[in-house]
């Protein structure tokens, strides 16, 4: 049997519970880390048969097990919580697409709108103004130019 100083024994406690510490601020220790750790100060407890600082240094590996379980389940939970919310925005995203497509549709079947009545109260005033008769084809150019203009114009 080899001998361990005392200070040794101490040495071990101190890295256990310094793990424990730095596993309960989630640091990015892996758990194969921590028991490799931990490994060493156990064979040093066991070695000196000393069952009280066996069983102190197993429960905090089991504590610090079950605390890497609960934060990976917890870690789990979350990432699926995330990717829901990315597929509801994604779909809502799609539905807004959809939305400002129909908006703009409409909004450029009013313009067309606006202009064919635009066009046609032109056409009136023109008719008024220039007359429809066979004696007038000479003024013909120009109400097609005024027309386009007022339209043009208006519509912008």
């Amino acid at each position: 049997m080899h001998f361990v100083s005392k200070d040794a024994i101490i040495d071990a406690f101190k890295s256990a519970r310094s793990l424990q510490q730095a596993c309960s601020q989630m640091s990015q220790i892996t758990l194969d880390d921590i028991l490799g750790m931990l490994e060493p100060a156990m064979t040093i407890v066991e070695g000196l048969r000393n069952n009280v600082g066996a069983g102190q240094i197993g429960e905090l590996t089991n504590e610090i097990v079950s605390q890497v379980v609960i934060k990976e389940t917890a870690k789990a939970a979350l990432a699926e919580r995330v990717a829901i919310e990315m597929e509801d925005i994604c779909r809502l995203r799609e539905e807004l697409d959809i939305r400002e497509q129909a908006l703009a549709d409409e909004v450029a079947r009013e313009e067309g709108n606006q202009s064919a009545l635009l066009s046609g109260m032109i056409d009136k005033f023109l008719d008024n103004t220039f007359g429809k008769s066979s004696e007038n084809l000479q003024a013909q150019p120009a109400r097609r130019k005024a027309t386009k203009t007022f339209t043009g114009d208006a519509t912008g």
